[in-house]
């Protein structure tokens, strides 16, 4: 076993002792988290942030280790030993691997053909710039796209599907705006209703009859920020919707969605290196244990939702090349416009 191997094992080991959902929600915290300033002390260990924080996530919930055998994630302890494993996986990559590694040209002649494609696979690039920011543009630009490019292939997907791209945005637009509202609810102070002695009254005993205690009784009419402090506790409360949320989308597409992009813990060995395949990027919303959905990034949801209507596309055309044809004439009209803009 390598020093690149031996490391990528005994951190996965480690990762992969912490509770799943607990742990899903801590890094789905972080990776929204990475420009925010007070997450500046967890972030700067590290030197490719989205990309690290998304491995961490799936080394957990590919682990073999049983969930009843798994410890909960204590931040204070277990980050300072993960971050330096990080670096030393970084550090051996790049020198043992990567591009500054001193490679002789008869090096694969020496190696079987097994050993040559595992070199090759970890060997990877690892400073391409999607890995370390998230995907390298604006909302507003991947929505455009996605209208733009499919919009031709509206009545063939209905028919399928019983759903087209306009759909696929506006399922979107609703879990964003479910995001925004959350966020919003979090930092933006709500008013309260001044009661009197008898409402006040009334609150409590209301509150104590359903099995609250008399202290969170009170609590809950007190002008304390509660969302705020729930939403500094857990960050990724934000990010998580039950079906409920849905109802007024349409349904076969919530369904198809749901089907196709969600991830839940499921055991795989193989996953061990950075630069291997990470299933997150493909299906960014992971399944809680409580029945509730939760968007581990909005960009790269948007992404994968395009990915998977090409993918639908693709199924019921005849003809291969429309959407390469189509994809190429929005290219054509968005350059020409530039041109225009620029020469005006």
């Amino acid at each position: 076993m390598d020093n690149l191997e031996c490391i990528a094992k005994s951190l996965k080991n480690m990762v992969g002792r912490f509770e799943a959902d607990a742990f899903a929600r801590q890094m789905t915290s972080f990776i929204n988290g990475i420009t925010l300033p007070w997450n500046g002390s967890i972030i700067n260990g590290l030197v490719s942030p989205f990309r690290q924080l998304f491995y961490l996530f799936n080394l957990n919930i590919t682990s073999d280790i049983n969930s009843s055998e798994r410890i909960p994630f204590d931040l204070e302890k277990d980050w300072p030993i993960i971050v330096p494993m990080l670096a030393k996986m970084e550090s051996a990559h790049r020198y043992e691997y990567g591009e500054l590694k001193p490679f002789s040209e008869i090096l694969f002649e020496t190696m079987d053909t097994e050993e040559v494609l595992r070199r090759r696979q970890i060997g990877l690039s690892t400073y391409i710039s999607f890995f370390h920011v998230g995907p390298l543009h604006f909302e507003e630009q991947a929505i455009e796209k996605v209208v733009e490019l499919y919009k031709n292939f509206d009545s063939e997907l209905i028919k399928t599907f019983g759903w087209n791209a306009d759909d696929v945005i506006a399922l979107y637009n609703c879990l964003d705006a479910l995001f925004e509202l959350k966020k919003d609810k979090a930092f933006i102070k709500q008013q309260k209703k001044e009661l009197n002695k008898d409402e006040f009254k009334k609150e409590i005993l209301s509150a104590l009859a359903n099995g609250s205690s008399f202290k969170e009784a009170m609590r809950s009419l007190s002008e304390q920020p509660i969302d705020m402090c729930k939403y500094i506790a857990d960050p990724s409360m934000v990010n998580i919707f039950s079906l409920f949320d849905l109802e007024h989308c349409s349904k076969p597409l919530v369904d198809t969605v749901l089907e196709k992009l969600t991830i839940t813990s499921s055991v795989d060995k193989n996953f061990l290196f950075f630069s291997q395949p990470n299933q997150l990027y493909k299906k960014p919303i992971y399944k809680l244990l409580d029945g509730n959905y939760m968007i581990i990034d909005h960009r790269v949801l948007l992404n994968a939702m395009s990915d998977l209507l090409q993918e639908k596309c693709s199924e019921i055309i005849k003809n291969k090349n429309r959407i390469t044809k189509a994809r190429d004439k929005y290219l054509e009209r968005k350059i020409e416009q530039l041109f225009k803009d620029f020469y005006k």
